[in-house]
């Protein structure tokens, strides 16, 4: 497996992020904010076109007294026709009180009505304790064959956490690479999958958004002009809308690896 460097400098570096010029207007999702790279030339490669994805944050403070009962989480995660391989954090008000966990997951697309597909459940990673304000990096690495390798890392507790997995379905090749919030689905008692309520968690920033191709060479969200860029806004359907912005750069450095999503009670600008 190829080393991935730990961007922890880069964190310090959140109050000198520069706001560079947007990209096409964002596509609105029920229950997803943030970046999407396809890989749309993956027929030229020898393997898959993603080789590993990863991205830093800050989990926020909630704001648990405008939505006591909702959901929030970032991940990163790579994605293939039929699945995604993905891990992150979940933050979660629960009649007022906020909580905070790890998890990974393999999620397995259904193109039929949610209630009527198998549900996806998230495995928790009780070793890694979460916090507002710690700070996290995390990984999807693909190793070949239909292997992925996860890791995640809390900077502040220097707590780590890795993890071998595959897909329950055949791995086919990767096209996109992702950078989200997301308001997640759950299963109700009576068999039914939902969409959480989107919790207000503020502002909320992804730094050292990068992947690398099979190449080796690894790039910031919009570092490789061959690739396809989208941008998406959430309006939850119970209220509330998660705002992405442009994509941004570090002082002095020409990657635009960082960008923000901000929680709002009213309709994302176009």
């Amino acid at each position: 497996m190829k080393s991935i460097k730990i961007l922890v400098a880069a964190i310090s570096l959140f109050s000198l992020l520069g706001v560079l010029d947007a990209l096409a207007a964002p596509t609105t999702s029920n229950n997803s904010a943030g970046y999407v790279v396809q890989n749309t030339s993956w027929l030229h490669y020898s393997d898959y076109g993603f080789k590993s994805v990863q991205g830093t944050w800050i989990v926020p403070t909630l704001d648990c007294s405008s939505t006591p009962n909702a959901q929030a989480g970032p991940w990163v995660g790579i994605e293939y026709s039929n699945s995604i391989t993905q891990i992150g954090t979940s933050f979660k008000c629960s009649n007022g009180n906020p909580s905070y966990k790890a998890w990974w997951m393999n999620y397995v697309f259904c193109e039929k009505p949610p209630e009527d597909c198998e549900p996806n459940f998230q495995t928790n990673i009780n070793s890694i304790n979460i916090h507002a304000g710690d700070r996290i990096t995390a990984w999807v690495i693909y190793q070949g064959n239909g292997h992925f390798y996860l890791q995640i890392f809390n900077l502040n507790g220097k707590q780590f956490y890795s993890i071998g997995t595959s897909p329950p379905v055949t791995v086919t090749p990767f096209t996109k690479a992702s950078w989200m919030m997301e308001a997640p689905l759950r299963l109700e008692s009576s068999g039914r999958i939902v969409q959480t309520p989107l919790a207000n968690f503020g502002t909320f920033t992804f730094v050292s958004a990068q992947y690398t191709d099979d190449t080796g060479t690894t790039y910031a969200i919009d570092g490789k002009a061959s690739n396809t860029i989208s941008q998406y806004n959430m309006a939850d359907p119970n209220g509330g809308y998660a705002c992405t912005s442009g994509l941004k750069s570090f002082y002095g450095s020409p990657q635009r690896s960082s960008f923000l999503v901000t929680y709002s009670t009213s309709q994302c600008p176009l």
